[in-house]
Formats: C-alpha cells, structure tokens, sequence
C-alpha cells in the first residue's frame, strides 16, 4: 500500500471542532505497528502542527512529564486529568525515524521538521523535544541509507534546531560534532553550522560547547573524508569572530544562511561522491605468469 508524503505546504486545516479528538487518535495511531495507519495518523499530526499549533501542543507530551500550551501546569501525566493531557507524539515519532521502512521514515522526518512549528507555543521553546529527535535524525542524517531519506533527515535535524532553545542545542550538536564516527560527526557539524547562521555564536554555544565545538571542527578539517573536510572547514568559518562591520546585521545572517545552505549541499555531494566511487567495480588483481 502506498500512502503519499505531502509537503508542508499541501497540508490542509483539520475540521473544526474536532481538532483536540483527531490529534488524540493520532498521537496514538502513529505508534500503530501497521506502517500505513502510522504514516497516515503521522499526516495528522503534521496537519495539526501547521494549521493549529494552540491544539497541537499538548499533543507534544514528552516521557511522563508534559509540555502544554503557555501558561499550562507541567506536572506529571499521571497527576493530570486525561483530558488534559493528550498521548506523546515526540516518542513514536522518534520510532517512525527508525523504522526500516523508508515510506515510514520519510514520514516521521515529515513529522519532526513539522513540529518544529509548534516549538514556539511550548513552555520551553520545544527544548525536551528538540533534544529527543536530535539524536534519530542525527542517525538518519549519518546513516548509509537512501539519499532522499539522508537529505530529509538533514533537512528535519536543521528545522528542529533551529526553532528550539539554542544554546541546549548547540551543546548537543557540539557533543556529537566530537563523535568518533566521521558521519555523525559530519552531520552535526553541517547542523551546527545552519544554526550559527541564524543565532548568534554567544547565544547557540556557552562554555565548554564553543571549546568542544572548535576542537571538532578542527579534527573534521583534517579528515581523509571529503565531506567530512567541508563540513569542519565550513564550522570553522561560522566560529571565526565577525571583524567586519560595515555591512548591515540582517545582511550579513542572510549571507551566512546562504552560505550554510551551501555547505549541506556541498557536504551531500561530497557523500555521494564518495559512495558513487566506493560502488563502482574495481579490477581484479591481475594473477602472475605461470613459469
């Protein structure tokens, strides 16, 4: 059964006066073990978080404690009435990313960069959730998989960091930006990079971040990986201090996300490259002539 991704521009108004019932079922149906139920009850969700982002955001409740709209109680689910506390859609949306179903994945992707929308409604600016999804779409962003399901995680992992807290995660990508594995490593670099390109340095990395993030940077420059070089060198820009300051502020983020836009482009091309190179057919090791 093939059940269609639409963009987020294509998603249409849940109906009125049925909104907080369907993101109830949905929240639900997502954790459905039937991938076509999940992926359609994920289209719902992703409905709710872009036309009715008041409602969808007690439908982000994160483990047993609840992230409501502004001004709502945050105490644990079970000290709530049920009817004020809808099910967790972060964790099975956390598990669509996983699955090894790509139409799945592709839609939980959908799902996260979607629900970035609704960050802003949260009394925490979406921090517990951006810090659940980083590490799933980081994995995706790294992974070895299709190159539409790497490029969608990439493009989910920079919409969830962008509209969350930054400097809990500018922390996180720095960690990961340290990972011993070169893609994971690669991925967060790219991340952290976009997001530098719309916050300011001071404000995404605190402390011991900026130092972890600046010694990643410099390992991935040095890489043997071509990506991974881009990426390091591109991270080293964004951390560089800003010395000229003739040109306009506004001017200048616009500049610095364009150029960040670049470096992911450049980065997946420098992977697929590389895997383009590693699946080509290498000639046998010509035998030595019998005496």
């Amino acid at each position: 059964m093939d059940v269609p991704l639409l963009a987020t521009s294509d998603m249409r108004p849940l109906p009125e006066g049925g909104v907080a019932a369907e993101l109830d079922a949905a929240a639900t149906g997502a954790a459905s073990a039937d991938w076509a139920a999940a992926a359609r009850a994920l289209e719902t969700l992703r409905r709710g978080f872009v036309h009715h982002k008041e409602a969808a955001a007690t439908a982000l409740c994160v483990g047993v404690g609840v992230l409501g709209v502004e001004g709502a109680s945050r105490a644990p689910r079970a000290d709530r009435p049920p009817s004020s506390c809808r099910p967790a859609a972060i964790p099975a949306i956390v598990a669509s990313v996983a699955s090894l179903r790509s139409a799945l994945t592709r839609a939980g992707l959908a799902a996260a960069g979607d629900a970035a929308l609704v960050f802003p409604s949260l009394p925490d600016r979406g921090e517990a959730a951006s810090l659940l999804l980083l590490p799933c779409l980081l994995a995706r962003a790294a992974s070895n998989d299709k190159r539409f399901v790497v490029q969608a995680a990439a493009t989910a992992l920079a919409a969830v960091a962008a509209a969350a807290q930054p400097a809990p995660v500018g922390a996180a990508l720095a960690a990961a930006a340290a990972d011993k594995s070169v893609r994971t490593a690669t991925a967060a670099a790219v991340a952290l990079t976009e997001l530098l390109a719309e916050a300011a340095c001071d404000d995404v990395l605190r402390g011991e971040a900026a130092a972890t993030a600046a010694a990643a940077a410099s390992t991935l420059a040095a890489a043997a990986a071509p990506a991974a070089r881009a990426a390091g060198r591109a991270l080293l820009a964004a951390l560089a201090p800003d010395k000229e300051n003739a040109a306009p502020v506004v001017a200048k983020k616009r500049a610095a996300s364009a150029a960040a836009g670049g470096v992911r482009a450049a980065v997946l091309a420098a992977r697929a490259a590389a895997e383009d190179d590693a699946a080509k057919p290498r000639p046998s090791p010509a035998r030595p002539a019998l005496a």
